[in-house]
């Protein structure tokens, strides 16, 4: 059995996971879904200053903009590409529309 969720998110228990930990992620493709809010911007962010391709999905086109906009006022020095992408994976199958758009 997992142990309690208060166990995991423990406020005494700092992060393991640093920014400044994590290597150049140059030439590396990441697909973020959920990025309008929340943890969902934070992992952009760090992704961002670190000189990856990000790609913030969503379902609301407005949400992203916004999303892209706090990423690029907190993260002063442009590094990655920062792309849109609406997308709603709720209606399967992915839209095909999309996959061009996506370098692979």
């Amino acid at each position: 059995m997992p142990p309690p969720l208060d166990q995991l998110f423990s406020p005494l228990v700092p992060p393991d996971f640093h920014r400044r930990e994590c290597e150049h992620q140059s030439g590396r493709i990441f697909l973020i879904t959920g990025s309008s809010s929340g943890l969902g911007v934070e992992l952009p962010k760090i992704l961002y200053g670190l000189n990856a391709t990000v790609y913030i999905a969503s379902r609301s086109l407005e949400n992203i903009n916004t999303a892209m906009e706090t990423i690029k006022r907190q993260i002063r020095t442009k590094t990655g590409p920062l792309e849109s992408l609406k997308l709603d994976l709720e209606k399967p199958p992915l839209d095909r529309s999309v996959r061009p758009r996506i370098p692979l």
